[in-house]
């Protein structure tokens, strides 16, 4: 074979290919690396996302707890009823980027009677900021899948609970999810 130009190309060209597929190009598939996290919490007052239960739902503790057990002169809920709780539960928007608030659907898993948990938006009330909610407007409740607030506006919630023939105890977690719009 004749030595020219075209014939050394394809030579080097080769060379070069074959070592790149023998000896890889130099990428990498996978990186595991450390990074450190700093998160702040704060109680549910000052967080970016207020939240609070009506005074006459209140339970104690550091979370928002709503007590079934003695609203009025109550000892509970009625069997296989559906029961409306207006006004139970407000989310305030306090940061600076408008908010969208999906109201849950709890897990009812572990719960014993308890069919089914639901909220649904109530604009008829308002939070007048001692820990009561106020009726302010008829009561006009949407079953609105989101609600959007900008800063500084509330949403206050109805939660609707359906129980079966036996009811049993139950704490089942509700988790509301806000997204930055």
């Amino acid at each position: 074979m004749r030595m020219n130009r075209r014939n050394v190309l394809v030579g080097l060209g080769t060379i070069v290919a074959g070592g790149g597929a023998a000896l890889g190009t130099g990428a990498f598939s996978s990186v595991s690396a450390d990074r450190t996290v700093n998160v702040t919490t704060a109680g549910d007052s000052s967080a970016l996302l207020a939240i609070q239960v009506d005074s006459s739902y209140a339970g104690s503790g550091d979370q928002a707890q709503i007590n079934l057990n003695s609203p009025g002169n109550s000892d509970g809920l009625n069997s296989n009823a559906t029961t409306t709780f207006n006004a139970v539960i407000a989310l305030t928007n306090q940061g600076t980027d408008e908010v969208t608030i999906s109201p849950p659907n709890p897990d009812l898993s572990s719960t014993s009677g308890l069919d089914s948990m639901s909220f649904s938006v109530n604009s008829g009330y308002d939070v007048n900021g001692n820990g009561n909610f106020e009726s302010g407007a008829a009561d006009t409740t949407s079953s609105s899948t989101n609600e959007t607030l900008s800063q500084g506006e509330t949403v206050v919630y109805d939660m609707t609970i359906t129980t079966g023939s036996t009811i049993g105890s139950f704490s089942p977690s509700v988790t509301f999810k806000a997204n930055s719009t």
